[in-house]
Order: structure tokens, then C-alpha cells, then sequence
């Protein structure tokens, strides 16, 4: 199911940001509004892996491109394993995830 998404440019565009915030400086400055909503993409993300039944109107389109992209990254999946939330993201980590996203996305033909 996961597989039938459309071919549209990424909708990951603040998770990646957050990354992006935390590779560059740390968590410290990242807001409570972008913190809460990487922990909610992460959340979805990790339960739609094991299941795609899951899948409701309530999941973010962003979670499901990621859950994607979870289980075709190789090493992406046991990199986010290792993350509760924004705090367990050191910057060497999300820029290493960073690195990893970039390489391969859902959209490329």
C-alpha cells in the first residue's frame, strides 16, 4: 500500500528541517511547535513499519512517505530505532539521517 503513493514532490519538508536545525546547532533552539510535530511524524512513521492496516484520515502524509523511506534506506530504520524524540538526535546523527534521505527518495523514478 505504501508503494501506490503518488509520485508528488516531498511532503517532509519540516521533518527535514528539524534535521537540518539539529545538525547545524544542536536542539536547543529548535521551537516547542517543530519539536512536537518531528515526534508525531517519528511516532506514525515507526507504527506504520510494522503494520500498514494502520493507516487512518489521522496519520500525516509525511509519516507515511518516512515509513516509506524507513523500510527502503538501508540503516535508516536502525537509526531512527535508537530515537524517542527530538533530545536523542545528536547533530553528527541528523546529519548522518539528513544523508541518508537525500541519497534515496520515495519520488525518484
Amino acid at each position: 500500500m505504501l508503494a501506490a503513493t503518488p509520485k508528488v514532490p516531498s511532503s517532509q519538508e519540516l521533518f527535514r528541517l528539524v534535521l537540518t536545525l539539529v545538525s547545524n546547532n544542536g536542539t536547543q533552539d529548535i521551537p516547542d511547535t517543530l519539536r512536537e510535530h518531528f515526534s508525531t511524524v517519528l511516532t506514525q512513521a515507526k507504527l506504520l513499519i510494522g503494520n500498514s492496516e494502520n493507516i487512518t484520515g489521522d496519520i500525516l502524509p509525511e509519516s507515511i512517505e518516512l515509513a516509506y523511506e524507513l523500510g527502503e534506506i538501508e540503516g535508516l530504520s536502525a537509526s531512527l530505532d535508537r530515537i524517542d524524540d527530538i533530545e536523542s538526535v545528536s547533530p553528527a546523527l541528523a546529519h548522518q539521517l539528513l544523508a541518508s534521505m537525500e541519497q534515496y527518495s520515495v519520488y525518484q523514478d
